[in-house]
């Protein structure tokens, strides 16, 4: 049958059709790894794209696609070298995030989790949010992307809608994007403040959370101060809120949020721009 990468290849060139006698649980399993590579080429052009469209495609049974989901956000994978920053191991986390979207898409299309499945998936994806701190955007020209946070927001994103999740569920992954949009570690560069607006506006729109939630929530992102004496990270943190808000206000108002949700956004936007 050739080797891992002939069969990639062959699968690629026949548009993601499951090679004859191929199981293709085991071998999504089989290439797993490959997430991790250091060529992006192969990572986010193959490897990827192949685990993404056969999940989407249903290609494996509920029970197969169910265990895939869970290895992907296990310590080895999801979690791989978590705390490390600036180390390949981003690569990994990375796209097994990304990854964890295609899950929550067929898992809308026509369900196979439990409820509290889908709950633990949104939380385990918030923590790893939370705990991801290397937040390179684009690396090189031969490893292309980390972008961890933008991919982990979009999973968020991809995961809201699921009507297994209750207004607790989804104000505790509003505070989740709301902090890492206004972290001070870095100030995003590569669009990522638009990726963390765009998945909390998938949140807003539901009008699930309450106004007093919301209300906290935009309040918090304000950061106290413009420029102090700690630079350059009062500088990060007040770019990146300044840009989040701006997001969250363009994307709320183009996908219809209730005026009354975004009012307390607008106003936080307005207190970030007259520090």
């Amino acid at each position: 049958m050739g080797t891992t990468l002939e069969r990639i290849a062959e699968i690629v060139k026949t548009r993601g059709e499951v090679p004859e006698g191929c199981s293709p649980h085991a071998f999504a399993k089989e290439i797993l790894p490959l997430l991790g590579t250091t060529d992006g080429k192969l990572r986010e052009w193959r490897v990827w794209g192949i685990l993404a469209l056969w999940v989407g495609r249903r290609v494996m049974s509920d029970d197969e696609i169910r265990d895939l989901l869970w290895t992907v956000a296990d310590e080895r994978h999801l979690f791989h070298g978590i705390g490390e920053s600036g180390t390949d191991s981003v690569f990994m986390r990375s796209f097994a995030v990304l990854l964890l979207g295609a899950f929550a898409d067929a898992h809308r299309e026509r369900a196979f989790l439990a409820a509290d499945e889908v709950r633990r998936l949104l939380e385990t994806v918030v923590r790893y949010l939370g705990e991801e701190v290397d937040l390179r955007g684009f690396v090189s020209k031969e490893k292309l992307w980390a972008h961890a946070c933008a991919h982990a927001a979009d999973t968020i994103g991809r995961l809201a809608p699921c009507r297994e999740l209750a207004a607790d569920d989804l104000a505790s992954a509003l505070e989740g994007l709301g902090r890492k949009a206004t972290t001070d570690r870095v100030a995003f560069v590569f669009e990522e403040d638009a990726r963390l607006a765009a998945a909390a506006v998938e949140i807003l729109k539901l009008g699930i959370v309450s106004g007093a939630r919301v209300a906290a929530w935009a309040a918090s992102l304000v950061p106290p101060v413009h420029f102090s004496d700690d630079l350059p990270f009062v500088l990060h943190r007040y770019v990146n809120a300044r840009n989040f808000l701006r997001g969250l206000v363009h994307h709320g108002e183009a996908a219809g949020v209730a005026a009354a949700t975004l009012e307390p956004v607008r106003a936080a936007r307005v207190a970030v721009e007259s520090l």
